[in-house]
Formats: structure tokens, C-alpha cells, sequence
């Protein structure tokens, strides 16, 4: 699982405030990454992967290569592709690639990058973050995406409201957040013609859907694919649930998907794909500060097995009853 594409070399350490830097991977270090799997593992694109888990044939050290949300600089990727032929799916948030729904932990990047302090009131309680240090900006980051995972829908849209009040009376200007760092409906038009690539559905807007009510858990799983479907000219049957974990999607989200008609669903749970799970697939995250030696771990399933371990470790045990 990827999100970006960075130009050029990685560069280590960060020497600046970049909370989302992990959802990067460097160009160069993406190459390296994909002429490792080509050379070494069964590369196949989502479909064929699908297709073959139903049968019982999905053979052994299979890859799929796949990216999250739709920024502009998955472009990177495709020419990289191609020269080793290796399949990918793009799964696309509708209502960023129209241009009507941002990312807030993009936004909270910005706000915090430019500000010394912050200050504000949330339900009647005043919030303040020294962001004097690195260190600072990153306990305010990830404070606000605490608050923000908690909540659902219409709240997430008024604190962030109130988010930028606070940030422009801080003294930063919006905007806070890039539409153009995400991919235009002509770019996605233009990606699903490549033969490698598979368009898939993320939602419209990146919710956390354990959070939805149950007629805008459909809304937002069925309008995302009739959107691109819309603009695709074709079917969409590949989904992915936003952010992914249990805490965000779990059994009532994986019926919903199936019930809507699509073949198959990715979380972000560490695993192994499953026939009797196509809607609940697993995946590895491939992040900015993995080593070639950290990139073969993972794909070793090794990383996944002792990923699991330890989240059962830490399950509080069940009262009997």
C-alpha cells in the first residue's frame, strides 16, 4: 500500500516539520522496491489476483501493488511500472478529485508548519499547543488526529472550521490545503486507459465509516463508484475503506461494500489475503522510512504474523459471563 510518490532521492533525516512524510516513498526507492518484486514475486493486478483467490489458485508470493486517495504524484509511479510490467490499483476519494472535499491531516500539516501557537475552543473547551520545536508541532499533530478520528462526519467539518479560524487568527492565511496536489477527473480518465492500472473507489470523502449512520455509510461507498463509473464509462468493483484499521471499518462496513456489488475490499490490516474474505483484505504499508531490508521483511509475511501477535497480546481479555 502506497499513498505518494516523492520526487528524486529520499533524504534522511527530515529536517523539517513533516508529520505525513511516512505516507511517502521516494521515487527512487519506489523503483528499487518494484524491480525487487518483479524480479522475485507472481505480480498481478487486482483483478487477476481476485479472480484467482476465488478459484483457490492465487499462487504462493503473489504482490499487488496498490495506492490510497488519488494525489497527483502517483503520476510518478506509472512510467515505473511499465518498465517492469507490474499491475497497480488507484483507489480514488470522489470528492477530492472534484475539488469539494480536502484532507484534514494535510491541512493540520500546513496549519502547524507555519505557526509558533495555536489556540482554540472545541465544545466549550479551550485547546492550546506551544508549536515552538519539532517535537511540539508533532504532539499537536497528532493530538488533533486523535480528536479527529473521534468524530463523526459534521463535527470532523465544524472543528476543522473552527480549526482554520484559529489558524487565521494565529496569523496563517489560508489556503491550507493543495487541490492541486490531487489527481484532475481527466488525469484518473487518462490513468484508467493504461493497461496496468485499475481505478477503484475510496469513498467520496474519507470518513472514518465505523463513524457513518447507516444511510450515509451507503451514500458514501455507493456515490464514490458511480462517480467514477460515471467517468470511466465502465464498471468499478475494487474498494478500499479509508484509514482501514478495525476502529474504522469492520463487519457491518465489509457487508455494506459486498452488498453494493463490489468484488473486492482493502483495509489496512497486516495479513494474508483469504478466500473467504474478499472484502476484508489485508495489506502492508510501504512507508517513507523503510530500508530495502525493511521492504523485503515485509514482504517476507513475517512482519505480518508478529503484527497480529502483538495487537492479540494487547486485546483486553473478555469478562465471562
Amino acid at each position: 500500500m502506497y499513498h505518494h510518490i516523492a520526487p528524486g532521492p529520499a533524504v534522511r533525516p527530515a529536517t523539517r516539520f513533516r508529520p505525513n512524510l511516512e505516507l511517502f516513498v521516494a521515487e527512487e526507492e519506489f523503483e528499487q522496491q518494484i524491480r525487487h518484486v518483479a524480479a522475485n514475486y507472481e505480480c498481478l493486478s487486482v483483478d487477476e489476483a481476485v479472480q484467482a483467490l476465488e478459484r483457490g489458485r492465487l499462487p504462493r508470493r503473489t504482490v499487488v501493488v496498490t495506492f490510497d486517495d488519488g494525489y497527483r504524484d502517483n503520476l510518478l509511479a506509472v512510467p515505473i511500472l511499465e518498465r517492469y510490467n507490474v499491475p497497480a490499483a488507484i483507489y480514488i476519494t470522489t470528492g477530492a478529485i472534484a475539488r469539494a472535499r480536502t484532507f484534514w491531516w494535510d491541512e493540520h500539516e500546513t496549519i502547524l508548519e507555519r505557526l509558533e501557537a495555536l489556540q482554540l475552543s472545541w465544545r466549550g473547551t479551550p485547546r492550546q499547543w506551544d508549536l515552538s520545536s519539532l517535537a511540539l508541532k508533532q504532539q499537536a499533530f497528532g493530538d488533533l488526529n486523535l480528536m479527529f478520528k473521534a468524530l463523526p462526519p459534521a463535527e470532523q467539518d465544524e472543528l476543522l472550521a473552527v480549526l482554520r479560524d484559529a489558524a487565521r487568527a494565529a496569523g496563517s492565511e489560508p489556503p491550507y490545503f493543495d487541490h492541486e496536489a490531487m489527481l484532475s477527473w481527466d488525469e484518473v480518465v487518462a490513468l484508467d486507459r493504461e493497461p496496468l492500472i485499475t481505478i477503484g473507489a475510496h469513498t467520496v470523502d474519507h470518513f472514518v465509516m465505523r463513524q457513518l449512520a447507516e444511510e450515509e455509510l451507503h451514500r458514501q461507498i455507493h456515490e464514490s463508484r458511480t462517480d467514477l463509473e460515471r467517468h470511466l464509462g465502465h464498471p468499478v468493483t475494487h474498494f478500499a475503506y479509508p484509514f482501514g484499521r478495525e476502529e474504522h471499518a469492520d463487519v457491518r462496513e465489509f457487508e455494506a461494500v459486498a452488498n453494493d456489488g463490489f468484488a473486492s475490499a482493502v483495509t489496512t490490516r497486516p495479513g494474508h489475503w483469504r478466500a473467504s474474505a474478499p472484502h476484508a483484505l489485508p495489506r502492508l504499508s510501504v512507508d517513507y522510512s523503510d530500508t530495502m531490508d525493511d521492504f523485503r521483511w515485509k514482504l517476507s509475511g513475517w512482519s505480518a504474523v508478529l503484527q497480529r501477535l502483538s495487537q492479540r497480546r494487547a486485546a483486553p481479555i473478555p469478562a465471562r459471563v
